[in-house]
């Protein structure tokens, strides 16, 4: 099926920015199609820097599942080819020159604590301290400003002050359906954060009940509908939750659980060794535990979980799945709309009302550009961003006080 695909300058087995696409069986969920897209040898491109080479997509549908994956390698196609033309300079400096910019505590600020743990990698950047930046714009107003690079590119060089930004990359047929996408990301991944480390409110909405596998799927608080959806293999042990921001909530419960169910697919692959030895989170994985209690190898402070990877293994562990199964009675109930946008004009006259900058960096490279497609960063000021538990840049009381998200 997938070998029918119309060859072209985006997917080609020879020439492609896409070279290979492929059909995975999910032998526990049959009706869902997971596809993988695989990105061309960087070495073909003779890029300085690394990506991230493979794009995943999960439904119902093959389509969907189809475009998905390719989307998705797209962006982290382009979010990890760096320009030449980035600028270098302290916030001093470019205050100096006049020149609008959102310094990096705007969008992520470690705390103080989390700063002093040992070993913890980056430090707080102080306003001399001279960093690459990332011309952008505020897609509210059309102003023009700056962003730091590191929050912009993923495998960027300088990891002085912050883990690679992982939430709020998304390609598109235009720019502005690029952002809309990128969008969606950054206030799905801020609303899981409050929710599992917040205490943010939830509903359950949903409850199905499939052979061996049960499905909760929770209303999260958060400005567009947002779903989170937990999986129970009620044989294995296993519990894993994937998140969906859309502005249909029907549409966030059916990605959601397609989040779920391939986050169960990779947990099941974790569990047979069925990682391939150029993979390079194989490293950093545990070693191998017979009786799954990998919660023991972790340290209780949550620091040693630096690869979302990491997540997947803890929760490979049957004790995690009873610490969680207290879920499976919750009652169902009615989701609720009151002060919830469920179209992008509302969502973009909510942001102006609350003057919130929606800043977007373009970072489609020029052989995306040629075929069509545009690639985006999306950052929002306040809304927390997406990282391994090590991390997150949140209280560290709260990360070593909770279990860590079941997702990667």
């Amino acid at each position: 099926m997938v070998e029918n695909i119309v060859n072209s300058a985006l997917y080609n087995k020879y020439t492609g920015i896409i070279k290979k696409i492929e059909l995975i069986k999910v032998d526990n969920f049959k009706e869902f199609k997971l596809v993988r897209s695989k990105v061309t040898d960087r070495n073909k491109y003779d890029k300085k820097y690394l990506f991230d080479g493979v794009g995943t997509g999960c439904s119902i549908d093959f389509n969907t599942a189809l475009y998905s994956s390719m989307g998705e390698a797209i962006e982290r196609y382009c979010a990890n080819i760096v320009p030449e033309n980035l600028k270098l300079a302290s916030e001093e400096e470019l205050a100096l020159e006049n020149l609008p910019f959102y310094e990096l505590n705007k969008f992520i600020t470690y705390s103080d604590e989390l700063l002093e743990q040992e070993g913890f990698p980056f430090k707080k950047a102080t306003r001399v301290d001279k960093m690459y930046w990332k011309d952008s714009f505020n897609y509210l107003t059309g102003e023009d400003c700056y962003v730091p690079a590191s929050l912009v590119y993923v495998n960027f060089t300088d990891h002085r002050f912050n883990f690679p930004n992982l939430s709020g990359i998304a390609s598109g047929i235009n720019v502005d359906k690029a952002v809309q996408s990128a969008l969606m990301e950054v206030i799905e991944r801020d609303a899981s954060i409050k929710w599992w480390y917040f205490d943010s409110k939830e509903r359950l909405i949903k409850k199905e009940i499939d052979g061996d596998y049960t499905f909760l799927s929770y209303q999260i608080d958060a400005i567009v509908p947002t779903v989170a959806t937990f999986i129970y293999d009620n044989i294995r042990k296993l519990v894993a939750v994937g998140f969906s921001t859309k502005f249909d909530i029907e549409d966030a419960m059916v990605k959601a659980k397609a989040e779920a169910v391939q986050l169960h697919y990779n947990m099941l692959n974790l569990i047979d060794g069925n990682i391939s030895d150029n993979d390079p989170v194989k490293a950093y994985l545990k070693s191998d535990n017979m009786n799954r209690y990998y919660m023991d190898d972790f340290r209780t402070d949550k620091m040693d979980m630096f690869d979302l990877i990491h997540n997947l293994q803890y929760y490979l562990d049957p004790r995690a799945f009873d610490l969680l199964k207290y879920r499976l009675t919750e009652i169902v109930e009615e989701p609720i709309f009151e002060g919830i946008y469920t179209d992008l004009n509302s969502l973009i006259n909510y942001f102006k009302i609350k003057n919130q900058k929606v800043i977007v960096s373009v970072v489609t490279s020029n052989d995306i550009k040629e075929i069509g497609w545009e690639a985006v960063r999306v950052l929002v000021p306040g809304f927390f961003i997406n990282a391994p538990t090590a991390y997150l840049p949140i209280d560290f009381k709260k990360i070593a006080g909770r279990l860590p998200l079941p997702h990667s």
